[in-house]
């Protein structure tokens, strides 16, 4: 890839999933703690997420074969992990007393947050791979 000028668009959404992902860090990390742990799979995102951030804070100021191949794998890893984060946090609500309820999904696992947790990996893959996306406006 060529050397950057200025800020164009992908640059800023890459700095822009930085700091979502830092802050979402924050968020999930508190409520599994709440959680208790009670699951291993409640550590996959509190231990990636931190990873994320950091690579999208890469990206927007590095380039390079390696870190583009590694930004890659990574917000792969973070679209597995915002999928399985769906159909845990759905489970854990239909488990409930009164199953799959807008009641028990409002007290219970939020199921939007790892649908959004997922929404900006896609995005973070589409900026990366979408060929006009480096492309000056």
């Amino acid at each position: 890839m060529t050397a950057w000028e200025g800020w164009p668009l992908d640059r800023m959404l890459y700095a822009f999933l930085g700091a979502a992902y830092a802050l979402i860090w924050l968020q999930l990390t508190l409520m599994h703690w709440r959680g208790g742990f009670h699951n291993a799979v409640m550590w996959g995102p509190v231990l990636v997420t931190p990873l994320l951030a950091v690579g999208a804070f890469v990206v927007a100021s590095l380039r390079g074969e390696v870190i583009d191949a590694a930004f890659a794998v990574l917000f792969g890893v973070g679209t597995a992990i915002g999928l399985v984060g769906t159909a845990m946090h759905l489970r854990g609500d239909a488990a409930q007393i009164g199953g799959l309820t807008l009641r028990n999904m409002m007290s219970g696992p939020p199921p939007v947050l790892p649908l959004l947790y997922m929404a900006l990996a896609v995005l973070g893959l589409a900026i990366h791979y979408w060929p006009s996306a480096g492309a000056a406006a």
